[in-house]
């Protein structure tokens, strides 16, 4: 067997490997529920389910600049809608791609000059194998990988590596050919796979940088100074290649919520965030999805100063690196390079995500695993089964880890019992509660975040909204009020605000709230339709439609606001407007029953009984124990003499509403006309006993019972017969 087809076995193996590990490390995963941010990037986001959307141009610069990553998600719903496996499989699918990328990658790595030339590595496949084993099972991954619309960090993860693998390719190819040989095609892959790489996630701009290392750690020969000027001109070119992605796609990096603190205050809270992405690293227990830590300990603070020991630590193993083991300098300046980006353009409220080591892990983990195998050479074997037991108690601890995250309410109790002090957790564990029917824990966890941070405004507005389904009014306006103080240009506040006053009766003050809404944010269309409901309840039926066509404006496709518009339409005699109006609401949402009732009941005043009578059968095989529309029906039949399926619908009216008069006059009225006075007769004696005040059914009744006593003086008997 030759060197070649050996190499091919071993690489074969790896990936088989590689897979394997990744797919029994989360093979508990692919039943764990949508949480957090996947509402809004998924169940609730309308984007994701044309996926013909994706072959407009448009669609490319818009949706926050993670088109591709949202692409995935589009063919997602395309095959299965809602169904979780495929997205998870997906997810477990981009997962272990990346873990094969990242093996291929350090394989590469270990093969170039910097560290060829050292004489560092002579056991390749093995070190990149447990890189890449240990980058695919380390539970620290598991936000990553089961969190499932975090597949954007690994998409863009994917992408990055795959990058350096392709640039790493073309200068090597260099070597032999210059850029006229086989070396151009690689760097136009490189250019396509970072721009993939930031279509995925924001993240990924940094890739420059990260060829940049590369360059001058891993492939700068110090033997041949004057081609440091043609490297230098390719970088720069690089960098202005990720610009020019980024500004012809649109794409923002501040997209996280901005914080209070200084630039310098910030960049500490980033630091120890990467001492406590270190610790993880090398020993991954007490994982959290958000962990309390604070952004403002002090100079002094023990914290700042084991963050600046950390930090001072790694510097100095770069520089101290740089002339005897590439390996370690590579590794550390691939992790910070790989987290700048999150960790030090965009400020975010929350600085410790476990998901952003996503990127930083090959590098971290190279460092680890190369360590372990040059403190052990004297004995390999040893540190084979050193690495093989790491990989294995990692898996184990990610298998574990994936069962936190089967549904919201087991996710943030973990993250309330790990942090009982972070109000974001308590409130998040709230909603949690609320989604999964348990109003009663629900209401305990946002007291608890209220109490913990009096100031956070989103506790305040779920506690409001949680008082507000229990008929705590006064509660609910206490809290959202407090909201509002903290942030008073919120229109989700002002609109509850002006709703409750509207349940209060006080319809003049919620138009005021309500208009304060629209004052901030013209196209809020509920508020446009609260506006409306209120006017129309203080009698103004001319300001209540003119709200009503605003909100329609906003949202033509609003079912509530046409079918209300239609009503006060009906009522001021514009009954054709009336029709077209529920008429468009059936076609937008054909099980409306609303505007089915309401447009047959219209179709009915008209005299149009063929298509009244539909309308009502349409409505109540949806309600079927609507009174109401019983009797309509019972009505529209009658007048239109089938009278027998009249008895029918009135009956049933009366089955469920044994008080409606007008159901048991119709009742006699139709028992007359067929002059079926037997069953009559125990109608009416119930009518008298029930309405014995009531002269209309007085008179239908004695009119039954004269008829009735005048039946049976005429009816032979059976004994009559016989003779």
């Amino acid at each position: 067997m030759n060197v070649h087809t050996h190499s091919r076995i071993v690489h074969c193996v790896a990936v088989i490997v590689i897979c394997a590990a990744a797919v029994l490390t989360y093979a508990n995963s692919f039943d764990c529920a949508f949480q957090f941010d996947d509402a809004h990037a998924i169940t609730d986001n309308e984007k994701i389910r044309d996926l013909k959307a994706f072959t407009a141009k448009a669609m490319w610069t818009k949706i926050n600049g993670r088109a591709v990553a949202y692409l995935t998600l589009a063919i997602n719903y395309y095959l299965h809608e809602y169904q979780l496996f495929g997205y998870h499989m997906a997810n477990l699918l981009f997962h272990s791609l990346a873990g094969i990328a990242v093996y291929a990658f350090i394989c590469m790595v270990l093969q170039t000059p910097g560290i060829r030339d050292q004489g560092r590595v002579r056991a390749i496949a093995p070190i990149a194998g447990f890189t890449a084993l240990i980058f695919v099972v380390h539970p620290i991954q598991t936000q990553a990988v089961t969190y499932i619309v975090q597949r954007m960090t690994v998409l863009a993860a994917l992408f990055y590596v795959l990058a350096m693998c392709c640039y790493i390719r073309g200068r090597l190819a260099m070597h032999s050919g210059g850029l006229r040989s086989t070396a151009l095609p690689w760097f136009v892959l490189v250019l396509f796979f970072g721009a993939a790489g930031i279509l995925s996630k924001q993240n990924a701009a940094s890739f420059p940088l990260a060829i940049l290392v590369i360059e001058f750690v891993l492939l700068r020969n110090p033997a041949h100074p004057r081609t440091l000027p043609y490297f230098l001109l390719a970088a720069v070119a690089m960098v202005l290649s990720a610009a020019a992605v980024i500004a012809v796609t649109g794409i923002s990096t501040g997209s996280s919520p901005t914080t209070d603190l200084s630039r310098g205050e910030y960049i500490f809270a980033a630091l120890r965030a990467i001492v406590r992405y270190v610790k993880l690293l090398l020993l991954p227990v007490n994982q959290n999805l958000d962990y309390d830590m604070d952004l403002r300990p002090g100079a002094f603070h023990p914290a700042q100063i084991g963050t600046v020991i950390v930090i001072g630590i790694l510097v100095f193993v770069a520089c101290r690196s740089w002339r005897r083991d590439h390996i370690l300098t590579f590794g550390i300046l691939w992790m910070f390079v790989a987290l700048s980006v999150e960790s030090f353009v965009v400020d975010s409220l929350y600085p410790v995500n476990e998901h952003r080591m996503y990127l930083a892990m090959p590098g971290a983990v190279l460092i680890v695993v190369h360590l372990c195998f040059q403190l052990l050479q004297s004995s390999p074997r040893t540190a084979y089964i050193a690495l093989a037991a790491v990989t294995v108690s990692h898996a184990a601890a990610a298998h574990r880890r994936n069962l936190v995250w089967k549904t919201p309410v087991s996710l943030w109790g973990d993250a309330v019992s790990k942090a009982p002090g972070k109000a974001r957790a308590a409130h998040n564990l709230g909603f949690a509660y609320a989604k999964a029917g348990d109003p009663e824990n629900a209401l305990v966890q946002y007291r608890n975040a209220v109490e913990l941070d009096a100031e956070y405004a989103d506790a305040h507005v779920s506690l409001g909204k949680a008082l507000l389904k229990i008929d705590d009014l006064d509660g609910a306006i206490r809290h959202f009020e407090t909201a509002h103080l903290l942030e008073p240009k919120n229109v989700d506040v002002l609109n509850h605000l002006g709703s409750i006053r509207n349940r209060r009766g006080e319809a003049e003050k919620a138009i005021v709230y309500y208009s304060r809404v629209v004052e901030i944010d013209p196209t809020y269309v509920h508020a446009l339709f609260n506006i409306a409901n209120a006017w129309r309840e203080l009698g103004n039926i001319d300001q209540a439609i003119r709200y009503y066509k605003l909100a329609l404006e906003q949202q033509p496709d609003y079912v509530d606001a046409l079918n209300n518009l239609g009503t006060l339409y009906s009522q001021s005699g514009d009954t054709e407007a009336a029709a077209q109006c529920f008429r468009k609401s059936i076609a937008i949402k054909p099980r409306y029953g609303n505007a089915l009732l309401n447009l047959a009941d219209l179709e009915a005043a008209a005299g149009r009984f063929e298509a009244a009578i539909p309308l009502y059968e349409q409505f109540l095989a949806m309600s079927p124990r609507n009174a109401m529309a019983l009797e309509h029906l019972g009505w529209a039949q009658q007048v239109s003499g089938d009278l027998d399926k009249a008895i029918i619908a009135y009956k049933q009216a009366l089955e469920v509403d044994p008080g409606r008069k007008t159901s048991v006059q119709n009742l006699l009225t139709v028992y007359d006309k067929l002059q079926r006075y037997e069953d009559a007769y125990p109608v009416a004696l119930a009518a008298k006993k029930q309405f014995p005040g009531d002269k209309h059914v007085r008179k239908n009744v004695a009119v039954i019972l004269k008829k009735h006593s005048a039946f049976e003086q005429h009816t032979p008997t059976a004994t009559d017969e016989s003779r």
